[in-house]
C-alpha cells in the first residue's frame, strides 16, 4: 500500500505543478537542506495534508467488510443482522455532497478551517470503528517524512 500510494502521490504531483511548488518551498523553508526528523512534523504541515488527500484520492482499500450486529435500514433498504455490508471507500471520498470538487487534487481540503464540520467518517482510507487501522498516525507519519526525503532529492 506504501508504494502505491507513493505511486500516486508523485503522479499528481507530477500533474499539479503549483502544489509541487509549495511543497517544495514548504521543505526548504522547515528544513534548509538536513533530514527531516518526527520534531519537524509539526511544521511540515502543507506535505501532510498532501499525504492526506492522496490517500482521499486513492486510498489503499476501496472497500472493508463489516456484519451488520443487528437489523438496520440505510438509504430505504432493509439490512438484516448478520448481514454482510461493504461500504465503498471509493465512493464516499469522492461523494459530492461531502467533497467540494471531488475529483479535484486539492490538499487544502485538509486544513482545519475547510475539515471544521466534516464527518468524521468522510474520510475513512484507515477503515472506521474499532476495525481502524492501528497503524493509521504511523502510515501517515511514514508517508510524510518519506515524501519529503525523495523530494529533497530527486525533481
Amino acid at each position: 500500500s506504501t508504494a502505491a500510494s507513493f505511486s500516486w502521490a508523485f503522479h499528481l504531483l507530477n500533474g499539479h505543478p503549483e502544489v509541487m511548488a509549495r511543497l517544495r518551498e514548504e521543505i526548504d523553508t522547515v528544513l534548509e537542506g538536513r533530514r527531516p526528523t518526527a520534531g519537524d512534523l509539526p511544521r511540515l504541515t502543507y506535505s501532510r495534508l498532501v499525504v492526506l488527500e492522496v490517500l482521499r484520492l486513492y486510498a489503499p482499500s476501496y472497500w472493508m467488510q463489516r456484519r451488520a450486529e443487528m437489523a438496520d435500514e440505510i438509504d430505504g433498504f432493509h439490512i438484516p443482522a448478520g448481514s454482510i455490508v461493504a461500504p465503498m471507500i471509493h465512493l464516499v471520498h469522492y461523494h459530492p455532497e461531502i467533497w467540494e470538487n471531488p475529483t479535484r487534487f486539492d490538499p487544502e481540503r485538509f486544513t482545519p478551517e475547510r475539515s471544521a464540520g466534516r464527518h468524521k467518517q468522510a474520510w475513512i482510507p484507515f477503515g472506521v470503528g474499532h476495525r481502524r487501522c492501528i497503524a493509521e498516525e504511523f502510515s501517515i507519519v511514514k508517508g510524510q517524512l518519506l515524501l519529503v526525503q525523495i523530494l529533497q532529492r530527486f525533481r
